[in-house]
């Protein structure tokens, strides 16, 4: 495996979480897919050697990615990891609907970066908005989250590959 720079980790783990959420429901909507343009643009992953210039991904951020899986949530600290985790719930709502699916992934995220549900409940408390959405109005259902794996059961499952370089 690679070494990697702690700027290509973080950058590899941002993607990583944010496709995640955006992915978790099966469907990348026109505002998710331009969400994720703006914040992973090509000339920006093709620089970091993860992309050629035509967007096609490569192997080496599936092999940044597993290795950020690793080591990143010990050397973020909480507020890093909560600036990432706003990234995943601004992603979530990108198409304008935060789907049960995608939040439930925001909670994953959390538990992999290693924030607890108190910090991460916490952190969205003290957001006044998030994207369009009033988190005042946002009810969140505390079932999908009660039936999340145990932490040590939760993997990472980066998107795929489609450039074997």
């Amino acid at each position: 495996m690679s070494d990697f720079d702690d700027h290509q980790l973080k950058l590899a783990l941002a993607y990583h979480l944010v496709d995640m959420v955006v992915t978790a429901d099966g469907t990348v909507q026109a505002g998710e897919a331009a969400y994720m343009n703006v914040l992973f643009p090509v000339h920006l992953l093709a620089a970091e050697g993860f992309a050629d210039d035509d967007g096609v991904l490569m192997t080496a951020l599936d092999d940044a990615m597993k290795q950020a899986i690793r080591v990143m949530p010990d050397r973020m600290d909480l507020d890093s990891k909560l600036e990432l985790l706003t990234m995943c719930l601004d992603a979530s709502l990108s198409d304008e609907s935060a789907d049960e699916y995608e939040l439930v992934h925001v909670r994953v995220a959390a538990k992999l970066l290693g924030v607890t549900d108190e910090q991460l409940d916490a952190h969205l408390a003290s957001l006044p908005t998030v994207g369009e959405l009033d988190l005042d109005d946002l009810v969140l259902d505390e079932e999908p989250f009660e039936s999340l794996p145990p932490e040590d059961d939760i993997t990472s499952s980066p998107p795929p590959v489609r450039n074997d370089r």
